[in-house]
């Protein structure tokens, strides 16, 4: 996806501005990133800029966040995504009974 087409689509959500967004998009469409790895979702603005980029690499975006009501987060990171044309990109971890740091732990111990 064009990097104006999702930009469009997430103006005015907090927690990544278009300037940071191009910086991210850019970086990943031109190293070729297949695969990315996203700790903390908050609303997913930075996630939909990644998936933009890996998607047209043909890759995907993993997430992880913790389990936060839907409530508060206004809009919800699965609503941003699908707005903006990109939830088959993006993979939505919720971890629900520990930190990221112990459910990466466990990820490493698994390979």
């Amino acid at each position: 996806m064009r990097f104006e087409d999702v930009a469009k689509k997430v103006d005015g959500i907090p927690n990544m501005d278009i300037r940071q967004g191009w910086a991210v998009y850019d970086h990943l469409l031109r190293s070729g990133a297949k695969e990315v790895l996203e700790i903390g979702t908050a609303h997913g603005v930075s996630a939909a800029y990644m998936a933009a980029a890996v998607q047209e690499n043909g890759g995907k975006v993993t997430t992880i966040d913790g389990a936060i009501p839907t409530a508060e987060r206004d809009p919800a990171p699965g609503d941003v995504l699908a707005r903006a044309g990109l939830s088959d990109v993006v993979e939505r971890v919720l971890v629900e009974d520990s930190s990221y740091t112990w459910w990466l732990k466990q990820r490493v111990e698994e390979r």
